[in-house]
Formats: C-alpha cells, sequence, structure tokens
C-alpha cells in the first residue's frame, strides 16, 4: 500500500513541475520575464489554530487567565494589544503608534498618539471613544503646535 502512494505522490510531484513549467512558458511567450514561481504556504493552519485557540499571541492575561487580544500585520507583528485595560497599537516594525485606556468596547480617557521616529505626535482624551477634551499636537522638538478642544467628537471654537 505504502508503495502505491508514494508512486502517487510522485507522480503528482512531477505534474506539478510540468504545470510551473507550463506556466513560466507562457509568461516568457507574453514577453513577461520570468524568474520562478513563487510558492506560498497555506495559513489554513494558522487561521484554524487561532479559531480553536481564540488567540494568536498564546500571553494570558494574569488577572483574567483569559487571552490577551491580539491581530497582527502580515510579517507577524502584533497591530494592538490589550493588557490591563490599557490599549498599545502599534506600527509594523514595531514601534508603538499610541497607547492608552480601553474598556474593551471604547477609547476612554487620555491617550498619547507617536510618530513612527518613536516621538511623541499628539495626547487627547477620549470619552466612550469620542474625542472628549483638551487635544494638543507636538513638534518633532517636543513643543506644543497646536491645541484643540473637544466635545464629542466636534472642535469647540475658542
Amino acid at each position: 500500500m505504502f508503495g502505491f502512494m508514494k508512486i502517487k505522490f510522485e507522480q503528482l510531484e512531477l505534474n506539478l513541475a510540468m504545470d510551473e513549467e507550463k506556466i513560466i512558458q507562457k509568461e516568457k511567450d507574453a514577453g513577461i520575464p520570468v524568474v520562478g514561481i513563487l510558492k506560498r504556504k497555506s495559513r489554513k493552519p494558522a487561521m484554524a489554530a487561532k479559531k480553536k485557540n481564540g488567540d494568536q499571541t498564546g500571553n494570558k492575561d494574569s488577572a483574567k487567565g483569559q487571552p490577551d487580544e491580539a491581530d497582527h500585520y502580515r510579517n507577524g507583528q502584533a497591530k494592538f494589544q490589550d493588557r490591563d485595560g490599557i490599549r498599545t497599537i502599534y506600527f509594523m516594525d514595531g514601534n508603538i503608534k499610541a497607547r492608552g485606556p480601553f474598556d474593551g468596547k471604547n477609547l476612554q480617557g487620555e491617550w498619547q498618539f507617536f510618530k513612527n521616529t518613536t516621538r511623541l505626535w499628539q495626547i487627547g482624551h477620549y470619552k466612550d471613544g469620542l474625542k472628549d477634551g483638551k487635544w494638543m499636537r507636538f513638534t518633532d522638538e517636543g513643543v506644543i503646535e497646536k491645541t484643540q478642544n473637544f466635545k464629542d467628537d466636534e472642535i469647540l471654537k475658542d
């Protein structure tokens, strides 16, 4: 039985190699330069594990024993992480983009926003996910560049 399976597997590999050659030839005939064919790994096992475990990091929130919620960029970098009521949002390269209180549904309280250079860019307040209160934007030197006041996500006139 295993000999039969080995023959089938070898035939499958041969068919795939022939298909690759046909694809490369079609591209060359169309005048498209071809180096080779990129072979991708399936994402299905990772997606199945995510659904099964409900978490991609495997980290546990020590207080509740629950997985920390995290989503990831294609390079594997977490987009955000929630821990102890604080949400941290990341740039693709891992630098912190923003950080502040999160009640599981909405942004709350004082949030800090950073440029990808890791310099502080803005500080502002949220109430139930809406801008509320004083917001300050900073220059690269750390000097306040602009101040605005918000109520329910609307700019208040000074």
